[in-house]
């Protein structure tokens, strides 16, 4: 949705009695927000960027002006009725940090310690007693919807029925013990199998901790997405090693997507890398 204002200005009213003038909040303030678009008011504090956000969401009148929420006026429309919402959050800035920093810390400073993580193609072969009214090919529907659901790339699926049983037979493709644990549980509720035979084979390790940040508005495996990859490298890690370890990196991702940059900095505990990337099918994400 495109938010458009137009010569918005908001005055509060002083108090001539106590000699106290009237406050310019906001004067012939102009602003285009395109539709998707996230955008940041910067200024500091008694500037007028909160007035805005009140008058944008309906929580104040403008003095003069207009707001327009696509081709809809909404100047005077109640809050209610905009269908937007306005989140209140107590500002902590760090004078030692840039602009950019502030904005940065209370987006990456929430950190979930990951442990490494080991990757498997698991073949799954579930056997049960069939029943009169069982319907193998919905079952085998239900076992891919489900693998679908927890973000499995390319999941195989089949079935078969053989001496008044049923086979469904799952290879679940580059995943995790937990994926593979998580679609085991599930499954069960699918039917409830007397037997389970299965194997795997490793495909990959993971060298470092990660924390991987991302939002994914992909609704499918074909669109692309952009994503920020950070990851805590391994305590050897040395000054010595930064030129060959973004080089690396860059050659990794360069299979999946774009590096538009990649850096790495000291922590408290050793050295992290930083990486932007782009232009990433949804598909190449799990």
């Amino acid at each position: 949705m495109e938010i458009r204002i137009k010569n918005l200005t908001k005055v509060f009213p002083g108090d001539p009695k106590k000699h106290i003038r009237d406050t310019v909040a906001v004067k012939d303030l102009d602003v285009l927000v395109p539709d998707g678009k996230l955008v940041g008011l910067l200024g500091p504090s008694g500037c007028g960027k909160s007035t805005t956000l009140y008058m944008i969401s309906g929580l104040q009148n403008p003095t003069s002006g207009e707001v327009w929420f696509g081709d809809e006026e909404v100047t005077n429309l109640s809050s209610e009725k905009r269908g937007i919402g306005l989140v209140f959050q107590n500002y902590a800035l760090y004078p030692h940090m840039t602009i950019y920093k502030n904005i940065e810390f209370p987006l990456t400073n929430l950190k979930v310690e990951v442990p490494l993580v080991t990757f498997y193609d698991f073949t799954l072969e579930f056997s049960y007693n069939a029943a009169d009214d069982d319907y193998l090919d919905g079952i085998v529907s239900s076992a891919l919807s489900l693998a679908q659901k927890l973000g499995i790339v390319k999941p195989e699926v089949s079935g078969r029925a053989e001496d008044k049983k049923y086979y469904i037979n799952v290879v679940l493709h580059n995943v995790s013990t937990h994926i593979r644990d998580l679609f085991v549980e599930n499954f069960g509720k699918i039917i409830s199998y007397n037997n389970l035979k299965e194997s795997s084979v490793q495909t990959s390790d993971a060298q470092f901790d990660t924390t991987f940040r991302a939002t994914v508005n992909a609704y499918d495996a074909t669109e692309i997405v952009d994503i920020n990859f950070e990851g805590r490298l391994d305590k050897s890690f040395d000054n010595s090693k930064i030129d060959e370890t973004i080089r690396a990196v860059r050659a990794s991702v360069g299979n999946i997507g774009r590096c538009e940059s990649v850096a790495v900095s000291r922590i408290g505990t050793g050295f992290e890398v930083i990486a932007r990337v782009k232009n990433i099918k949804r598909e190449n994400l799990d």
